[in-house]
């Protein structure tokens, strides 16, 4: 996630600086994007952009496009070939991918409350969510 004028605080420095409702609601919350950060040209992920077209910031929903559209048209087309897959995700991304195998919004998930292990294993059943 491009956390834009958060990027490279710990949770508490951020709080710090934007305050602790702000800091929180930007993890949480979908639409809401983090407060914008300086454009890199440096950043390898943005060659051939113009410094104005390079991203300054991410909110949640565009995260969970990003996500979901990896998952679309990766992931599901290689589980319904019953090959054996391993997705290695972390934060919002593990949460964006908890809730689209519970099969509710993300704004509404109980476990969007509280951050996701820093080392667990989810054992979906491919079946279970695709009907297959």
């Amino acid at each position: 996630r491009h956390w834009g004028g958060m990027a490279g605080m710990t949770a508490k420095e951020a709080a710090e600086a934007f305050g602790k409702d702000t800091t929180r609601a930007v993890r949480k919350v979908k639409s809401l994007a983090p407060p914008e950060g300086e454009a890199s040209e440096w950043d390898a992920r943005y060659i051939g952009l113009e410094p104005e077209d390079m991203p300054k910031c991410e909110s949640l929903e565009q995260v969970s496009l990003r996500t979901m559209c990896v998952w679309e048209e990766l992931v599901v087309p290689a589980l319904r070939a019953n090959l054996r897959i391993l997705v290695v995700a972390h934060g919002d991304s593990v949460r964006i991918l908890q809730s689209a195998m519970d099969g509710a919004d993300l704004d509404q998930q109980e476990h969007n409350k509280c951050d996701p292990a820093h080392q667990a294993l989810l054992f979906p059943s491919f079946a279970a969510i695709y009907g297959q």
